[in-house]
């Protein structure tokens, strides 16, 4: 997963990581390809529609606890039309997010994006 927030860094883009978690290798495969499928998505959303702006990401979670991506990050300033049309992202993320037993939720205000998802992670 960190190779993707390095690639997203590389093109130019701002993302604080607070990463605190315990060895990634413990994850089933379902559940470390909706990880990184989220991740991915989440950080495609931020360059489409906020790239202006620094993403606060915070991964964190353990075996038995789960796993845990929380993005947040500032809206730019409304320009009366959307530049960009809004695809089916995180219609199809929450979907993939269920399938693997997890949970996901966003919350929008006039200055702020805030998505949070939770993945199983069994001892």
């Amino acid at each position: 997963m960190t190779q993707l927030i390095e690639e997203t860094r590389a093109a130019g883009l701002r993302v604080d990581l607070d990463q605190r978690l315990q060895d990634l290798t413990t994850l089933d495969a379902m559940t470390a390809r909706t990880a990184h499928r989220a991740l991915q998505e989440t950080l495609t959303n931020h360059r489409k529609h906020a790239a202006g702006t620094t993403l606060s990401l915070t991964l964190s979670g353990a075996p038995g606890e789960g796993l845990r991506l929380v993005a947040a990050n500032p809206l730019p300033p409304a320009s009366g039309t959307r530049s960009r049309p809004s695809g089916q992202g995180l219609i199809g993320m929450n979907e993939r997010v269920q399938l693997a037993g997890g949970r996901m939720s966003q919350h929008r205000t006039a200055e702020t994006f805030r998505l949070e998802v939770w993945l199983p992670w069994a001892r």
